[in-house]
């Protein structure tokens, strides 16, 4: 995962599907209408929008998948880097301990389907880029 640096303190709004490129959260001056970024009493921060990459062309896995079955293929595709809060894996609190919070970047992927009246679904889920991804969901789903 690459690292960036961004010195906005408050959550970035989503990008528009009618962006193509890699792109920045907008400056730190934020609508008021965002939540704090403040850290809760529970330990945990909002996910914070770093960067983006539209990438029409490009089908996730899952797309293929549901294509292959039958299912029409999305209209776009995003891949959205967040910056998001979790608690520690069972084997992360072995050296974290009771209570710590993981900061981490985090790859999710978005398809925009074609929906009725002229809108549309989105799919949205953390990327599996790996064993921790999938390790991940299956603690997390408990």
């Amino acid at each position: 995962s690459s690292s960036s640096s961004s010195s906005s303190s408050s959550p970035s709004p989503p990008p528009s599907s009618a962006s193509r490129s890699t792109s920045s959260p907008p400056p730190s001056s934020s609508p008021p209408f965002w939540p704090s970024t403040t850290t809760s009493a529970s330990g945990y921060s909002p996910p914070t929008l770093l960067r983006f990459l539209g990438r029409p062309t490009s089908p996730s896995p899952k797309s293929l998948l549901l294509r292959f079955m039958g299912y029409t293929a999305p209209f776009d595709r995003h891949d959205w880097i967040v910056l998001r809060t979790r608690p520690p894996l069972p084997h992360e609190r072995l050296y974290l301990g009771e209570g710590a919070m993981v900061r981490e970047e985090c790859r999710y992927v978005v398809d925009f389907y074609q929906g009725g009246g002229g809108g549309c679904y989105v799919d949205a889920r953390p990327a599996v880029d790996g064993v921790a991804q999938v390790l991940e969901r299956v603690w997390m789903r408990k």
